[in-house]
């Protein structure tokens, strides 16, 4: 069970990096089309968020069993889907109304903001899961010790139980072996 939460945490800590470099490839994706007008780099933010919708949600089931850690999910999927609204908003004024409204609507720093928002909290998720990885990777260490321990117990309680069995077997074998020669001599006696 505790290799489980170990392998647990390192899928947690799997998805925030997805989120977090989907998220990096839209953004690049949509400033390559901002700057250029190139539909080209609009494919790459597409296959981007093909990814990143479905890896939120994921990082939000898999956090369900840590109410701290399953909250700051829900917060970072609400905060992803306003930075795609942003973007989107973007890419429509590049489309509708050229490269300078473009241009304005970026240097508001609303998508800076919301980037730097996510980074902080995708960082502290990260910290949250490292600290989580490292209790469960000690608990994980002690089990598989107590277990080691248990077992190591238990095979020496078999061997002095062997052991005892065979000296008794042994013991009775001989006492019997004396019964039967006192026996066959007093029968020999008569």
């Amino acid at each position: 069970e505790t290799g489980n939460w170990v392998t647990h945490t390192y899928e947690v800590i799997g998805e925030i990096e997805i989120v977090r470099s989907r998220l990096a490839d839209a953004e690049s994706a949509q400033r390559g089309y901002l700057i250029s007008g190139d539909e080209n780099y609009l494919e790459a933010y597409r296959n981007a968020l093909s990814i990143l919708k479905p890896s939120v949600e994921q990082l939000t089931r898999l956090t369900v069993n840590n109410s701290a850690e399953y909250d700051r999910a829900v917060v970072l999927q609400n905060m992803v889907e306003d930075r795609l609204e942003t973007s989107a908003e973007a890419i429509t004024l590049r489309r509708e109304s050229g490269s300078e409204a473009a241009r304005l609507f970026v240097q508001s720093g609303t998508g800076k903001s919301q980037m730097e928002n996510i980074r902080a909290l995708t960082e502290e998720m990260d910290q949250v899961e490292r600290d989580l990885l490292k209790q469960r990777t000690n608990e994980s260490d002690a089990s598989t010790n107590r277990s080691l321990i248990t077992f190591s117990v238990g095979l020496l309680v078999s061997f002095v139980l062997l052991i005892t069995l065979f000296w008794l077997l042994n013991r009775q074998i001989t006492v019997r072996r004396l019964t039967e020669e006192a026996l066959t001599a007093a029968l020999e006696k008569e």
